[in-house]
């Protein structure tokens, strides 16, 4: 039996009502004509134009993009119609050149927002170029979490070297724009350091892939020269696979020497925004968007102590003790490694409501906390515990410790060939015992000058 004509007719008559809701959608703003924002897209940018925000339009999470796109579409659409606005523009060239200022300012101050730019591949072994043995990679596109790749990484039992503070919050395109680091920084570096590949998008619209050739799988500074091969390709070449489809369009070889990505003595240098002329890598975002990148992957050593170091009192006494550790496991002492190094200040500890773990209490001025690592237990653990005495020499967080290490030093001292750092030491607190008399007079006071004194202006001697 037929179903009824009624019947038959609903889903045609639910599609035409969808597709005549979707016309009418009314987003884009200052717009008091009768045109939807269909037509007005479709005026401005064309059908195709349409075809890709209505495409777009199922991906929305925030919708700060379309905000963005439709407020200057609305500027647009004002001032085409309006005759009485297109007069005023034309009798008065200065006005007319502020509006167009202004337009160029809205389009340049549009954000590309790509947070929906976060698939992420498996973790895998490839051959990378210049390299004999395969490599472990992980590609990632520019608006994965940070998090998310690490976790990627320590399930296949390997290690992200690229892991910042923000690391639930910062997405690989920003690593890379700006050069982020992290604890791991200090044993396989930062962003450029562990980069093996990377596409954006250049100023002029055009895809832009570079490839690190003969990567060292480690700090760039530690290669002689570092080489990349740049290669550039129209828009409409990116095919569906994510792969380059035809030749490129243009290509350029950079040899670096490596130390020229680093500041002698200093590290990271912020102010190279130049960086030799590599794209894209500490650059802010000001020479083109980061779209997609592979990752060098490593592996952790067997064993890992992490050291958790509490600087009360003044800052300036914890800064050589930053160098000591440093200078101490860069010798790798039985084969250990400082792995990460992270450092917290007072404002970063009081904003994280940092509970403090020694018997002091209080706030620390600063916190220090060190990965140690290494295929070899007793002496991963031999390494902490001098990490700690070196601390310790320099500031601790009880009197009574102070005190011990003081009286171990006092100790050392005594046992020189000639007693001559003992008696230095003596003398300076005789000296200053003077001077207390010098101010309070030796009347004032049931202190005697002691029989060793060896200061040259005891008023006694």
């Amino acid at each position: 039996m037929n179903a009824p004509l009624t019947e038959a007719l609903k889903p045609i008559e639910q599609a035409e009502a969808k597709a005549s809701s979707a016309q009418r959608l009314r987003e884009i703003p200052y717009n008091y004509t009768s045109f939807s924002d269909r037509e007005i897209v479709m005026r401005l940018l064309g059908e195709r134009g349409w075809s890709l925000v209505e495409r777009l339009r199922s991906q929305r999470k925030t919708g700060r993009s379309a905000r963005m796109l439709y407020e200057v579409l609305g500027d647009i659409w004002v001032v085409e119609r309006n005759p009485y606005l297109q007069d005023d523009l034309i009798d008065n060239p200065k006005r007319q050149a502020l509006l167009i200022e202004a337009l160029h300012h809205r389009l340049m101050s549009a954000v590309i927002n790509t947070e929906k730019l976060e698939q992420i591949g498996e973790v895998q072994l490839v051959d990378l170029p210049g390299l004999a043995n395969q490599v472990a990679v992980i590609e990632t596109q520019a608006g994965v979490v940070t998090k998310r790749v690490t976790e990627a990484a320590d399930r296949a039992g390997f290690v992200f070297a690229v892991d910042p503070t923000s690391w639930e919050a910062s997405c690989i395109g920003g690593n890379i724009a700006m050069n982020a680091g992290g604890k791991k920084a200090v044993l396989w570096g930062t962003a450029l350091d562990n980069l093996a590949w990377w596409r954006m998008v250049d100023p002029q619209g055009n895809w832009l892939e570079v490839t690190r050739i003969g990567h060292n799988l480690g700090k760039i500074h530690d290669a002689d020269v570092a080489h990349f091969a740049l290669h550039w390709y129209a828009p409409n070449q990116l095919a569906a696979n994510g792969q380059m489809q035809g030749a490129a369009i243009r290509s350029e070889n950079l040899s670096i020497p490596g130390n020229r990505f680093r500041k002698l003595g200093l590290g990271k240098d912020v102010t190279d925004k130049f960086l030799s002329g590599l794209p894209g890598v500490q650059k802010e975002g000001t020479d083109g968007l980061i779209t997609s990148a592979r990752w060098v992957l490593h592996r952790m050593p067997s064993f890992t102590r992490t050291v958790c170091l509490e600087f009360f009192g003044q800052a300036a006494l914890a800064v050589p003790s930053i160098v000591e550790i440093k200078a101490y496991l860069d010798q790798r002492p039985g084969g250990a490694l400082l792995a990460g190094l992270e450092h917290l200040d007072e404002r970063y500890l009081r904003a994280v409501g940092y509970a403090t773990k020694s018997r002091r209490g209080g706030l620390p001025k600063m916190v220090l906390i060190g990965d140690i690592v290494g295929d070899d237990d007793s002496a991963v653990a031999r390494a902490s515990a001098e990490v700690v005495r070196l601390a310790n020499l320099r500031y601790c967080s009880d009197r009574k410790t102070y005190q011990r290490i003081q009286d171990q030093r006092r100790r050392r001292h005594t046992t020189a060939h000639d007693g001559s750092l003992y008696r230095r030491y003596r003398s300076n607190q005789y000296r200053a015992f003077h001077r207390k008399q010098a101010r309070f007079g030796h009347g004032r006071t049931r202190f005697s000058c002691p029989r060793c004194c060896e200061a040259s202006d005891c008023a006694r001697r």
